[in-house]
């Protein structure tokens, strides 16, 4: 799981000085526009669920609930792992926030994790709640726009829509288990720091005794190839 989520976290972190930019335009603004539309939309809407239980007037409300606890969710994930919550730290006992390293991808993440049960509680609702708001968001905008009309063609998207959302649910709450079953955090540091290590040698970043180690190693394997080549023909 170390590789896997380090190699994941890299691509991200491969942009460089682009990184805010992209967070920016592609992913703060576009959410920070759909929860402002979103939340003048509840403020003029009102709940009548218990007047009319239908499947499609349960959904509009679970639709409304969801976004606003999904809203507060990402909200409170964004800043504390991305390390906009660091001036808070100076108030709040330092226990409530995570301490994200990019270099350590895989422990830092599953220390924050393991904080407590209520971090665990929050992020398995979080997850369910956005995937939620995803999937029937997805189904919903079919039908506002135009894609399915008849009631066939709704039900069909439903499955498809639901199994979207099924699917991505368990993808989600598997990675929370995964990061909550990380118990030698020793070995995984190790680890870390090891691919660490080997990034810094392919950028050249590596101290000089640690280039010279690793260009004797080098040259060993390479003798050692041709050697045997020599002694095969």
């Amino acid at each position: 799981m170390c590789w896997a989520a380090q190699a994941n976290v890299d691509k991200i972190h491969s942009l460089g000085p682009a990184l805010p930019l992209v967070e920016w335009v592609f992913i703060f603004i576009p959410l920070l526009f759909h929860a402002i539309v979103g939340f003048v939309i509840i403020q003029g809407g009102i709940p009548n669920t218990s007047s009319y239980p239908t499947q499609g007037n349960i959904r509009y409300t679970l639709q409304r609930v969801t976004g606003i606890i999904a809203f507060f969710f990402i909200v409170a994930h964004v800043a504390n792992m991305h390390g906009m919550a660091e001036p808070l730290k100076q108030h709040v006992s330092k226990e409530y926030f995570a301490n994200f390293d990019p270099h350590a991808a895989t422990t830092s993440t599953a220390e924050a994790v393991q904080q407590s049960l209520l971090v665990q509680i929050i992020y398995a609702v979080g997850v369910v709640t956005c995937v939620y708001h995803l999937d029937n968001g997805l189904w919903t905008m079919g039908i506002t726009w135009g894609v399915w009309t008849t009631p066939a063609a709704q039900r069909r998207a439903d499955y498809v829509c639901s199994g979207f959302g099924i699917a991505l649910c368990l993808v989600g709450l598997a990675a929370l288990v995964g990061f909550l079953n990380v118990d030698d955090f020793e070995k995984e540091r190790a680890l870390e720091h090891r691919l660490e290590q080997n990034k810094q040698f392919l950028r050249g970043e590596m101290p000089t005794k640690m280039h010279h180690r690793a260009a004797v190693l080098f040259v060993n394997w390479k003798s050692a190839i041709c050697c045997s080549i020599r002694n095969y023909f």
